[in-house]
C-alpha cells in the first residue's frame, strides 16, 4: 500500500500541472458587424439561454455552441448555463416541444467551424477557446473584462 502512495501524489501533480480545462479561458465571439462589445454576464446567459432572442438593435441573436463532449464547451455550460451538458440537451428539448423557441442554438464541431458560422453570420454569437481567436470575429468583454484580465469570468 505505501508503495502505491508516492506513484499517485506524482500522478496527481502531473497532471494537476498540465493544461486542463479548469485553466482553459473561453473567448465569446461575436459577428465583426455586430455593435455589440461589452455584455454583463447576466446579458450573456439570457442570450445563450435564448431568454433574449433579439440583440437590442432588432436583430435576431444566431446563437451556436460547441459540441458538448469539447472541453471548452463542458466548462461554458457549467459557468453560463449553471448545469452539465444532458441537462442542457434537455432543455432545449423541453423549449422547443412547448413552443418557447424555434431551434436550440446550432452545434460547431469544432473552433474552426465556430470561426467560420459566426464570421458569416449576422447577429451571431459563439464561444471558442481564446488562443484559437483569429481576426475573422470580434471578442466580447464580460462585464468589461476581456479574456487576458484577471477578472474574466470564463477562465
Amino acid at each position: 500500500m505505501k508503495n502505491l502512495i508516492l506513484p499517485c501524489v506524482i500522478a496527481v501533480m502531473v497532471y494537476g500541472i498540465t493544461p486542463s480545462v479548469a485553466a482553459q479561458t473561453i473567448a465569446v465571439i461575436v459577428n465583426k458587424s455586430s455593435s455589440v462589445s461589452n455584455l454583463s454576464m447576466a446579458e450573456l446567459k439570457t442570450y445563450f439561454k435564448l431568454e433574449s432572442q433579439f440583440w437590442k438593435n432588432n436583430e435576431r441573436v444566431a446563437a451556436a455552441t460547441l459540441a458538448y463532449e469539447k472541453p471548452e464547451a463542458t466548462k461554458f455550460n457549467s459557468l453560463v448555463y449553471e448545469m452539465p451538458n444532458d441537462g442542457i440537451k434537455k432543455t432545449w428539448i423541453q423549449k422547443i416541444f412547448r413552443g418557447q423557441i424555434k431551434e436550440a442554438p446550432k452545434l460547431q464541431r469544432s473552433d474552426e467551424d465556430m470561426l467560420k458560422f459566426v464570421a458569416s453570420t449576422s447577429g451571431a454569437i459563439g464561444f471558442i477557446s481564446a488562443d484559437k481567436v483569429d481576426g475573422s470575429v470580434k471578442v466580447v468583454t464580460i462585464d468589461g473584462n476581456s479574456p487576458k484580465d484577471s477578472g474574466y469570468k470564463l477562465k
